[in-house]
């Protein structure tokens, strides 16, 4: 027996097998940030404004439309105006309010206790 076949281990094999994976999880990952960098351009957003999550999965639908022949670049699809519901731009989140604790408020609106304090740290 060749002496290259017994010094094969199955580390070998799942060192190699980890290594491209990580290769390709690595080149979807740039193709998906190129693509979202794109549409954000098209629709004049900042990036941090587009989801790359949503752009994943509207991949799907894309390609449905394209094998229809009723799309054929991805950027104009993701920017088109009829898939918003595809939420690829991702929502503005609410500001955060006090949240009123006292179960009459009207009775309490000058008390220190008519909203909700973090007591303060021990010394």
């Amino acid at each position: 027996m060749d002496s290259a076949y017994t010094d094969y281990t199955i580390e070998d094999d799942l060192e190699q097998t980890s290594q491209i994976s990580l290769k390709v999880m690595r080149k979807k990952k740039s193709t998906l940030v190129d693509l979202g960098d794109a549409v954000a351009d098209e629709l004049s957003l900042p990036f941090d404004d587009i989801s790359l999550e949503m752009i994943y999965r509207g991949l799907y639908h894309f390609t449905m439309a394209h094998q229809k022949s009723k799309a054929t670049d991805p950027v104009q699809y993701f920017a088109n105006p009829h898939n918003r519901d595809l939420g690829i731009i991702k929502q503005k989140r609410k500001p955060n309010i006090k949240l009123i604790v006292s179960p009459f408020p009207d009775l309490q609106r000058g008390s220190d206790q008519f909203f909700f304090h973090h007591p303060p740290k021990a010394s």
